[in-house]
């Protein structure tokens, strides 16, 4: 006997409100320290806002006063916190060495920031931080701070009173100085390249031996400090550069150079690169970025053989320490890897930022024999454009909230195309591993569970292949489910060659629990037809427990795959609209609904039917009657004869067929109620599965373009 389904009314409804309460965020703390996503802008991956009231926390220094090279201890304190992040700001960049002083602080960001290490309750936390020796003097160094009171309770850009000041310069022997040189295609203009790089931060020197970039005064200093909280900086003549830039598309684009771009109809870009072939054996090209903000950031173009990231020749350009480097690597799978060579089939480099806009400009060899790794450029490829934050002249992983651009088809390098880049497609197996599990679990098995639940009483005498309805309708349901579950883990196997490792991303801390969760899924689905195979007799003593293990089972597979199919229509890679979270709640809560009225509806249903029917019925009799004693009335007046007489209307009784029953054996009419909703629970069903199938795979947004 299959249990009561007050337990599944619980369960669905706690479903509902996960979906409710977790469906735009499932929150993730870190208890063992900020992750590396975390280094550009110290905000935690806890999927909430950051409070706006002052916070209640100081940092506090041991001087306020400090020599290059010498050390100080900085105490955080206040209200009790659980987390924390730190890290010493000159100019907007990070410098300076972290110092542990106990086993509740760790290093992280190459050792420019320090964190917790657990989750425990704290009032203060103290460590050290050395200064850099190469410091002018009269630099201001400011020590910014996160600090998680709760895991959605954080406060933001946390300082000191008063910045640190150094008071002295250390003797420096400054080497020489080299210009810019020129070559490729130019600059941010597009022209000639501009043999101006970017300077080194403000209040830094060159160690000795370090050649220094010269600058001109319109381009924009890179290390200066932001004005109006990061949305400008000061360039070298005092002017104020916006942010994000303004990189506008290229007339030339088409006609004399190659292009590949994300320009809209406005006029703006995102990126722009062009390119236009020297000769038989090198190409010029140039990569152009508008950057959202003063920090360091990184824009690189992959050279692929299909529209995936994996087996691709890259290009980079990054910001690090007041210049723009260009270099090489590879992507070796979805784990980008420098080249022993960065600078292979490389020359004529040269970079700048200006007006809010990082470009760089090199000449490339088309061949480059010596490297695999480096692509044969006279061979037409897809183009692969990913950009991101930088530290310490190194790439931290771009963000996956809005996937990377793709060109639409292979581009020929040498010819003067004019491509406009779009968003990664969805790939065919995606599409497939969504559709499968979408079909098996919020259409089929729920058909499946509903019918065992409810069908066993409704077709008593239906019995197709030796088996009852219900039975066939419930196997077929669930071996359905256990076959689109397998290919749907199978085709994304297939499609990451391995596991999928999604990566964390703010604001969706949800995504990288999806692979696991499908694969516990996949095991439980297994589980379950193994448990049916061994079940005991319908008279064996211990058939409750089978029955309650294989309705646990199946119920806790079905509201963990229901958590799944949410956290995949919110990853990037699924290409699904909002609408279809909603679709997917209104089908959460109708099932709360569906179930209250099997367990509520059918009882008072049948009565009004009953009650219906009865009244119907003595009307009909009444009818009868009224007319069979017309017509005695109507012979005696016509013969003088008497007979019986007719029976009053007052004494016509209507006979029930109906005996009562005990409260939980369900009548006939209430078993024709329930019968009914359970046909109307599968209408209602596979409507609710094609309609978020259609608008996944289908529906285009307003305003999309």
């Amino acid at each position: 006997m299959v249990p009561q389904t007050k337990p599944a009314v619980v369960i669905i409804a706690f479903l509902i409100a996960g979906f409710w309460g977790g469906g735009s965020h499932l929150a993730h703390a870190f208890s063992q320290g900020a992750p590396s996503q975390a280094c550009p802008n110290m905000r935690p991956i806890h999927g909430a806002n950051k409070q706006t009231s002052p916070p209640p926390f100081n940092i506090t220094l041991s001087t306020e006063e400090i020599l290059p090279y010498q050390t100080l201890t900085v105490t955080i304190s206040g209200i009790q916190f659980r987390g924390f992040m730190v890290t010493a700001y000159s100019s907007d960049f990070p410098l300076g060495t972290m110092i542990p002083k106990s086993d509740s602080t760790k290093l992280v960001c190459d050792d420019l920031s320090v964190t917790h290490t657990s989750q425990a309750v704290k009032t203060e936390v103290s460590f050290d931080w050395r200064a850099p020796e190469n410091l002018v003097e009269n630099t201001l160094v400011v020590f910014k701070a996160t600090v998680v009171e709760e895991r959605l309770i954080y406060w933001m850009d946390v300082v000191q009173n008063a910045p640190l000041v150094i008071v002295e310069t250390p003797v420096v022997t400054q080497g020489p100085v080299e210009t810019g040189s020129g070559g490729g295609e130019g600059g941010a203009g597009g022209g000639a390249a501009d043999d101006t790089t970017d300077r080194v931060p403000a209040g830094v020197l060159p160690t000795p031996g370090t050649a220094v970039p010269v600058t001109t005064p319109t381009v924009t200093d890179v290390g200066t400090k932001s004005d109006g909280g990061g949305t400008g900086s000061r360039s070298s003549d005092g002017t104020k550069t916006q942010f994000p830039g303004h990189l506008a598309t290229d007339a030339e684009c088409g006609r004399t150079k190659a292009c590949y771009h994300d320009c809209h109809a406005d006029g703006t870009c995102t990126f722009l690169i062009s390119w236009r072939s020297l000769d038989e054996e090198s190409l010029a090209m140039t990569i152009r970025y508008r950057l959202p903000d003063p920090h360091q950031h990184w824009i690189a173009v992959g050279f692929s053989r299909d529209q995936e990231m994996g087996d691709d020749s890259v290009t980079e350009c990054i910001m690090h320490d007041g210049e723009v480097k260009i270099q090489q690597s590879f992507n070796d799978g979805l784990d980008n890897r420098y080249l022993d060579d960065k600078g292979a089939a490389l020359s004529e480099e040269t970079g700048s930022v200006e007006n809010g806009v990082m470009s760089c400009s090199f000449h490339r060899k088309k061949k480059y024999p010596r490297d695999p790794m480096v692509f044969d450029l006279d061979d037409d490829y897809f183009l692969l454009v990913a950009f991101g934050e930088g530290l310490n002249g190194n790439k931290l992983p771009h963000t996956f909230d809005v996937l990377p651009p793709v060109s639409p088809h292979r581009i020929d390098l040498q010819s003067l195309d004019n491509v406009h880049g779009e968003e990664a497609p969805v790939a065919l197996l995606v599409q497939l591993h969504g559709a499968l599990m979408m079909i098996a679990w919020v259409m089929l098995t729920s058909i499946g569970i509903m019918t065992a639940k409810y069908g066993k009483p409704m077709f008593p005498k239906v019995n197709p292949c030796g088996a009852n309805i219900w039975f066939q309708i419930h196997r077929g349901c669930m071996a359905g489910v256990l076959v689109m579950t397998v290919a749907g883990v199978v085709v994304m196997f297939v499609q990451c060659e391995g596991y999928c490792q999604i990566p964390q991303i703010p604001g969706k801390s949800q995504g990288p629990l999806h692979p696991p969760m499908g694969l516990l899924v996949l095991m439980l689905t297994i589980l379950n037809p193994i448990m049916a195979f061994f079940r005991p007799g319908p008279k064996a003593p211990n058939r409750f427990v089978f029955n309650w293990s294989h309705w646990g089972v199946g119920v806790l597979a079905w509201i963990m795959a229901s958590f799944a199919v949410l956290i995949g229509l919110t990853l990037e890679r699924a290409h699904a609209p909002p609408e279809a979270i909603y679709v997917l709640v209104t089908w959460g809560i109708y099932h709360i609904l569906i179930l209250v009225a099997m367990e509520t509806l059918p009882r008072p249903l049948s009565k009004l039917y009953s009650t219906v029917v009865e009244k119907t019925l003595q009307r009909g009799r009444v009818y009868n009657l009224e007319r069979a004693q017309q017509d005695n009335l109507g012979y005696m007046a016509e013969d003088g004869n008497t007979t019986e007489p007719t029976p009053s209307l007052d004494n016509v009784v209507v006979d029930s067929d109906k005996k009562e029953k005990p409260d939980k054996e369900l009548t006939r009419e209430e078993l024709k109620v329930q019968r009914m909703l359970l046909m109307v629970h599968c209408g209602v069903v596979v409507t609710l599965t094609f309609t978020l199938l259609l608008v996944v795979f289908l529906y285009t947004p307003a305003g999309a373009p």
